[in-house]
This record gives structure tokens, sequence and C-alpha cells, in this order.
């Protein structure tokens, strides 16, 4: 297998060829020709590793071929003042000298060193070419906001191109019309410009799905060219935006003078395009799982005010229907036993005394089950009054002492925050009423910039978290992990910090920026008929 193609340029008729074949032919696929004009010619068929020439032959030989191919490696034959002629000349590019009696080992070691110095070079190359396409590449796929997406590609186009003006152009969702996006620069207009699918530039880039390189020198279409000078550009450069084997949009960018785009520019933006497509896929289903994200949340908020509705409205229907009714019933027994007693009926007394009592403790039951229901004290009171109210009434009840604190300055709070607060409060006490086993309870709210935590520390027994959360879990229960739901549904987070012997504190945290709904949707207003 041969190590690479070398080209010999053999002015002195096939005497150079026959050393060179002699020495490096078992290795190496040698081809010769006898003057500059073939040899240009041969390259331009064919790509060689390395070109072997003599100084004599001329200079002009070396700069025609490196403008043919700039990568090709150079041996060059000459005495002493040809080769320093030569250094001085030619400068750049994989190149060793030799002199015209070169040993058979001083030629391999001159080829293999201007080989391996060619390989360097397009190490190199490649290396810088793969770096800023690395960066690139990562800067797009970073990038899930589509307005910040799209500023982002017509800054690295405009940059590495040196464009005079940019722009995004994308299919609409009926495929037919192509609509700027994003532009940058004087030739190009946003305002959703639109362009039908076939028709100018970007139309056509859009229907064919190749790219388009147009320079006042390219033969092509004659509408192709007229629509690139009524754009006024002496140049375009239009490539087609494809994700997942489907045409997205355009990419278009344009020069009104100056060096004209070329090859190594249409190859820079083929590669940017693609992960450019990828980019724009994945930022817009994003913004799609986002914007669901969104409604969904917005939907359970409506949802929570719906069923707090709901709770007031059957706390009323309760206080004013059968709570009444029990009071009225209360106030005929009294009657009734005020009655038997004149009638000296000692008996019937107290079976009436026995049954007042019952009603007495159902008024008293439906009384709390109204207040837990939808507490009348939010809107007379407001949150913070109703909370110290609440904790007044909890000492009153279990003997347990109790300290509510505020810190920092309270904002104006969104009724579904003050019921979330309110309604953890209510649980966290609940629970200490009936397990704890406490004698302190401390309740601290605080407001610090954006946010609000409430506290709720108590100094009773403990317990084991993992084994309660999952006894709660499998039974099912709601609680605290109703609480947690809901209060997730609003943006914040419950923590509960305890072990057995060392009391529990639950931690509620509400962002304050959370937006939240002023008024039931429909789906809202549904859900309450």
């Amino acid at each position: 297998m041969p190590k690479g193609k070398i080209l010999v340029v053999d002015t002195s008729q096939a005497s150079l060829l026959e050393r060179i074949e002699a020495v490096v032919g078992e290795n190496y696929q040698v081809a010769g020709v006898p003057d500059e004009e073939e040899a240009i010619q041969l390259i331009r068929k064919e790509r060689f590793d390395l070109l072997i020439t003599e100084t004599r032959a001329g200079l002009g030989l070396v700069e025609a071929v490196r403008k043919s191919d700039p990568s090709i490696a150079l041996v060059l034959l000459g005495d002493h003042q040809s080769i320093d002629t030569a250094l001085q000349t030619v400068r750049s590019g994989p190149q060793a000298f030799l002199s015209y009696r070169f040993t058979a080992s001083e030629l391999e070691r001159a080829i293999e060193d201007a080989l391996e110095r060619r390989r360097l070079v397009r190490d190199n190359k490649r290396l810088k070419a793969l770096l800023p396409l690395f960066e690139i590449s990562k800067t797009l796929l970073s990038e899930v906001e589509l307005g910040k997406l799209f500023d982002v590609i017509l800054e690295i186009v405009w940059r590495e191109t040196e464009a005079d003006s940019v722009s995004l152009i994308l299919l609409n969702e009926g495929g037919q019309e192509l609509v700027v996006k994003a532009a940058l620069g004087p030739l190009e207009r946003v305002n959703n410009a639109e362009e039908r699918i076939g028709e100018v530039l970007a139309g056509w880039v859009a229907k064919t799905a190749k790219p388009l390189l147009l320079t006042e020198e390219t033969s092509i279409d004659p509408s192709l060219k007229r629509a690139m000078t009524e754009m006024g550009a002496s140049s375009v450069l239009c490539l087609p935006l494809v994700a997942k084997g489907r045409v997205i949009g355009v990419l278009r960018s344009s020069k009104t003078g100056g060096a004209p785009f070329n090859y190594s520019d249409l190859e820079l933006l083929s590669i940017l395009c693609g992960q450019a497509a990828i980019a724009i896929e994945n930022a817009r289903l994003f913004s799609r799982v986002k914007t669901q994200q969104n409604r969904v949340e917005q939907l359970l908020k409506q949802t929570i005010l719906a069923q707090e509705h709901e709770r007031k409205r059957i706390s009323l229907e309760v206080h004013d229907g059968a709570a009444q009714w029990m009071v009225a019933a209360c106030y005929r027994i009294q009657a009734l036993h005020r009655i038997l007693n004149k009638y000296n009926v000692p008996q019937a007394g107290m079976e009436l005394s026995e049954i007042k009592n019952l009603i007495d403790q159902s008024i008293k039951e439906l009384r709390r089950v109204i207040v837990d229901l939808y507490p009348p004290a939010l809107e007379e009171l407001g949150l913070f009054g109703t909370l110290h109210q609440n904790l007044k009434n909890f000492e009153k009840e279990t003997g347990i002492a109790c300290s509510f604190q505020i810190e920092g300055a309270p904002p104006s709070l969104h009724p579904i925050s003050q019921i979330a607060i309110y309604r953890v409060t209510q649980e966290a006490l609940a629970n200490v009423r009936k397990h704890a086993q406490a004698t302190e309870v401390d309740v601290i709210l605080r407001f610090r910039g954006d946010e609000l935590s409430l506290a709720i520390k108590d100094n009773g027994k403990g317990f084991d978290l993992c084994q309660v959360l999952g006894n709660a879990r499998s039974a099912k229960k709601v609680g605290l992990l109703g609480m947690k739901d809901r209060v997730e549904t609003l943006g914040g987070t419950i923590r509960m910090e305890t072990a057995e012997g060392a009391g529990t504190m639950v931690t509620l945290t509400l962002p304050l920026s959370t937006p939240l709904p002023e008024e039931l949707s429909p789906m809202a207003k549904m859900l309450m008929s």
C-alpha cells in the first residue's frame, strides 16, 4: 500500500524521475511530468501529497501549484545559492530542501520530513477549524429561549463570514410561507416580512433544500441574479435549515462589497445551519413544554381557587341552614324543658337535658366544620389576625403555650397564598394537638425579598419522619402530603424536620413574585358548577 502520491516535475528529461523512482518507488506512487504547464493540469485532476522539482525550474511553478493545492508538500533540489533564494521566497507551507547530489537516505528523509510537516499543518488547520465550530455548537445548544437563540445565530454568522446583513427566515405553521424572524444589517428587514416557497432567493432554497452561493460572476438562473441585484447585494449566501429531514427555514447572509462569499464560507455555514436547526427545534420543543406546564400550573391554581370558593359556599350553606335549624331546635327543647318542669315531670326533663347537650355538641362541631371549610376570619381579620386568633383559641383549648411572630415587611398577599399559609398552619396545629404531646408551639412568619417563609415549631416528642410519611402514602392520607402538593403548585416548598424526642418543625416557603390568577377561569367556574 503506497504511503502517498508524489509528483516529480523533471526538466532534465527523466533523469530525476528515474533516480527518485529507484529510491522510493516501492513505498510511494510516483508520477512525472516534464514542465510547469502539465504539472498544474495534472494537479487539477488528481490530488498529490508531495511535489519534487528543481529550483532552476522556476519558483513560479511552486507558486502556481500552491494556488491549486495550498496543502501540498514540497521538496526542492538545487545548489546552495538557489536554495537560499528559495528559502526567502517560499516561506510558508510544508517543505524540505536537497542539494543536487543527494543520497538515497537523504531523499527518503526529506520526503518523510516534508510529508510529516504537511500532516502537522493539516492537523493544525483542522483543529483551528473545529474549535470554533465546537464553541459555536456549545453556544447554540445551550440556549433554549427562541429570541435569544435567533440573536446568537445571527451574531455568529455575521462575525464568521464578515457579512453585511444576515437574516433568519422560518417556515410558518402552514409550511407555505417564510417569515423573517430576526435580522441584522441594513439589507434585511424583520417586521414579519413574508416570502412564498419557491419565490426569490430564500423561497428557492426552501423549496429545493439546496444551498445557494451567488456572486456577480456566478452563472445561474437570471431571476436569482436579479433578486440579488434588487437586494442591493454583490454576494449572497443562502442555506436551508433542515431538522428531522425537513426544511424548517433559511439562513440568508449578504454582502454589498468587498471580497465575495466563497466555498469556505459555504462549508462553515453548512455545519452551522445543521447545529442551528437542531437548536431551534430544541428551543421550540422547550417553549411548547414550558407553555403547557404554565397552562397546567394555572389550571391547578384555578382549581384551588374553585375549591376554596366551593368550601366557602358549603360553609355558608351549613351555617345558614343546618346550624340555624339545630340552634332553633335547641331553643324549642329549652322551652319544652321549662314546661315539663312546671308540670313536675323530672324523668322527661332529664332526657331533654341530654338531648340538649347532644345538640349543643353538634352545633359546636358544625361551627368547627364551618370554620375549617372556609375561615370567615380571613376576610374579616386578614391572615395575620386570623393566625393570631387561631393560636389564642388553640392555646385556650389545649393548654399549649403559643407564640406568633412576624419578621420583615409584609406585602399584600394573594388570597391563594393566604389560604395556603392558613391551611398549613391549621394542619400543623392539628398534628400537634393529636400527636406531639408538646407544651410550646412557636409560629414565625418571615418576609425576605421575593420570598416568604412560615415556620411552625413544637417541643413535642417528635417522630420517625420516613416511617410516618410512608404510612401516610400507603394509607392515602391527605394531611401534610395534600398541603405539600398545594404549596408546590404555587411554586413553593414544605420541609419537615423532626426526630424522636426532639420536637418537630414544619417550614413553608413561597415565592412572592409568582403570577397568580385574579379571578376564576371558565374551566374553574365549570368545576364549581
